[in-house]
């Protein structure tokens, strides 16, 4: 148990440095478990936009494209986004996710549509 150990951390049974990590889980919440250095993984501070990534999870914004640290909204498919959004086309340099329309609405691709059906320009 961690409570055994004079730095607060057990891992793998046994006590730990206090910095420390398995997975970001063992972290605060302003940082992400790097990968092993030495032997052990630890602690880092999460990385801000823009700055290089190789996971989500390194990234203040939890998101990670093209492996910089993206904006939140930023997208390369339609996975990266909520199940109420589709990854839109590039404005400014970047793509991002956008509600889905609704019925009536102006649309070029099913996935843009609440209904998932884009006929003749329309959201049916």
């Amino acid at each position: 148990k961690k409570s055994q150990c004079a730095t607060d951390r057990c891992s793998w049974g046994r006590c730990a440095a206090k910095d420390e990590c398995r997975d970001s889980g063992d972290c605060n919440s302003n940082q992400y478990c790097g990968d092993p250095i030495g032997g052990k993984a630890t602690c880092k501070p999460l990385k801000s936009q823009g700055q290089a990534c190789t996971k989500k999870s390194q990234c203040a914004t939890d998101r990670c494209s093209w492996g910089r640290c993206a904006a939140k909204d930023e997208c390369r498919s339609n996975s990266d986004c909520s199940s109420n959004q589709y990854c839109g086309n590039p404005i400014a340099g970047k793509q991002s996710c956008k509600s889905k329309k609704s019925k009536g609405t102006a649309c070029t691709k099913k996935h843009q549509c609440q209904s998932n059906k884009c006929s003749w320009g329309r959201c049916k």
